[in-house]
Parts: C-alpha cells; sequence; structure tokens
C-alpha cells in the first residue's frame, strides 16, 4: 500500500509503451497488484479502490482474499517488509528475481525479462556518459545532441548559487560562441523549495529545467537504482567509473549545495558547486590553453588542477589524505 504516485507514474508508462506492440518481446509479461493492508477499514477500501482504477494491469480484488499463509510466504521468502516489491516469475512459475524494481527504474522494459543475467548483461553494454546519467528524462536531449551541442545538467536547491552558476555558465559559452543547453534536475526527494526553483528558473529563463517534481524524482531515483545495482554485482567502487561518478552525485546532493555536470560527445567534466562556479569565473585565465582542446577537455583539466591545488592549501590532514 507505501506505493507512491512517482512509482505509479513511472511503472504505467513502462507498462503501456512495451504493451503498446503486443508482438514486441519486452511486451510478453503481465503485472499483478497484490494489496496487503491490516487492519482493514472502509478508508483503506477507499484507497485499494483508488488504486486499482490508476493501474492498467490485473490486482487482487480485496485484500482478504489473501489467504494468511499467502501472506507469510510473501513476507518470509520474498522478504517483503513495508516498501513495495516486484517479484518476477517465470512461466513455469518459478521466481527469477525477488525484486526487480531497481533495473526496472534503470533501464524500463528493455530490461525484459528481468532477470540478474540480463542485468549483467545490459551492463556490460554501458559506459559512463551524459546520456546514461540523463536516461531518458527529457525529450530535448537526444536533440541537442544530434545538433553536437554542449550540454550541462545541474543540480542543489541554492537559488543564489543557481543564479550565479547560470549566469556565468552562459557568460563563458558567449564569449567562446558555442551553443550550451542547461538542465536543471533539482534534489533527491524534491519538495517545495525544489517546486520554488523550477518556477524561478523558468520564469527568469535562467536555464532549461524539468518541469514536473515526478521527474526530478525520477532522475534522482535512478541513480540511487544504479548504485542498489552495482553493489549487487560487483560490490567495490575500484575501477568502476559509472560507480565512482554516480557516488560523487549522490554525495553532492547529501547537501544542499549545487554541482555540475558539462559534457559534449564522450568528453565530461563535473564538479560541486563553489569549484566549479569558480573555474567558469576562472575562464579568462585559462582560455588561452585551450588551443584546439575541446571546451570541456580543457575544463576538465583546470577543474582537476584547480582542486588539487585546494586540497594542497588545505590545513585539514583528512583532506590531504
Amino acid at each position: 500500500m507505501k506505493i507512491t504516485d512517482e512509482e505509479l507514474f513511472i511503472l504505467k508508462r513502462m507498462y503501456r509503451e512495451s504493451h503498446n506492440d503486443p508482438t514486441r518481446e519486452g511486451s510478453q509479461y503481465e503485472v499483478v497488484w497484490i494489496p496487503k493492508s491490516t487492519p482493514w477499514t472502509h478508508a483503506k477500501q477507499d484507497q485499494i479502490e483508488n488504486c486499482q482504477l490508476r493501474m492498467p494491469w490485473y490486482s487482487v480484488y480485496h485484500p482478504l482474499m489473501i489467504d494468511s499463509a499467502v501472506i507469510a510466504y510473501i513476507k518470509k521468502v520474498w522478504n517483503f517488509k513495508e516498501n513495495p516489491i516486484l517479484v518476477v516469475i517465470d512461466p513455469e512459475g518459478k521466481v527469477i528475481n525477488n525484486n526487480a524494481l531497481h533495473i526496472i527504474w534503470i533501464w524500463g522494459s528493455l530490461a525484459f525479462p528481468f532477470t540478474s543475467s540480463k542485468e549483467a548483461e545490459l551492463w556490460e553494454h554501458e559506459t559512463w556518459t551524459f546520456e546514461f546519467l540523463a536516461g531518458s528524462i527529457d525529450a530535448a536531449i537526444p536533440i541537442w545532441r544530434a545538433e553536437d551541442n554542449y550540454m550541462c545538467l545541474y543540480g542543489g536547491g541554492d537559488m543564489d548559487w543557481i543564479k550565479k552558476f547560470t549566469s556565468t555558465a552562459q557568460r563563458v559559452a558567449e564569449a567562446i560562441r558555442i551553443k550550451l543547453q542547461i538542465l536543471y534536475v533539482g534534489k533527491s526527494n524534491p519538495g517545495e523549495q525544489i517546486r520554488e526553483n523550477i518556477s524561478i528558473i523558468t520564469v527568469e529563463k535562467l536555464s532549461y529545467s524539468l518541469q514536473d517534481l515526478t521527474l526530478v524524482w525520477v532522475f534522482w531515483q535512478r541513480l540511487k537504482s544504479v548504485k542498489q545495482s552495482k553493489m549487487q554485482l560487483k560490490p567495490t567502487v575500484q575501477n568502476d567509473p559509472i560507480m565512482q561518478e554516480i557516488n560523487t552525485i549522490l554525495s553532492f546532493d547529501e547537501k544542499d549545495e549545487g554541482w555540475a555536470v558539462f559534457c559534449r560527445g564522450s568528453a565530461m567534466a563535473m564538479a560541486k558547486s563553489e569549484i566549479i562556479l569558480q573555474c567558469l569565473t576562472n575562464f579568462d585565465l585559462w582560455r588561452k590553453y585551450m588551443n584546439d582542446q575541446d571546451f570541456v577537455i580543457a575544463l576538465n583539466h583546470y577543474n582537476r588542477k584547480f582542486s588539487l591545488a585546494q586540497l594542497i592549501e588545505s590545513q585539514h590532514l583528512d583532506n590531504m589524505f
């Protein structure tokens, strides 16, 4: 019963997209919702009926129809606690995945038949790119890529920093005559603050922005799912660029500070709030070293140099280590 509106939105979108073409391999599955609700009340009945009306798949008509032994089995064998799980059962009735939600948040119906082996296979073909980071969160991203634009994804809750960052980034782009597309993705667990930020960004035309808090939630949930999937398959960040970069972005989100990722082609540069802002502010100091280098490559080099200089100047032994 704890399924959120955001989770329901994504599951419905995936289900309808995959079932639009019944001949497609990724459409060969069905979903059955098993609502568990104790103690039983009329208010719970209204809640269940409301959920059923919003679900395009099957559901158990009434929770009291579920035998207590079945509930005990789901808790003990499927390890169900409170949050929704999506258990995958093959045509022979065998459980092949105790919870496929995280791979669905990452790949959607491309993860069909939602097995661990399919998950491992998908990871074999993934690399750390802007497209992987952004996923299908905004329809404009493939267009920007096709037009060979520079792209920037940024987040955080500090509106003052957002205004400084976007104006500085656009000023640098104008100075070197590049087309830079900037997209705001907010913070995980978005609330009224992020809604207000999106409104200000849109009204003042500071940059592009995800217009729906559900999409903001989806972006961050996908990153958390990437970490969960990686930890299950290979519980180490060593020699795993995707895990390293995802952990970095998630660490930025723990505070209210901003962060940004710049990209063009396969080149990427990423840093947190004050560092990336200072790198852009200092652009006149390093633009002469660009020569034939791509702007993102040059920015990444300066970012590393600037960050190292800050560590060397630091008085904190932890930072030196």
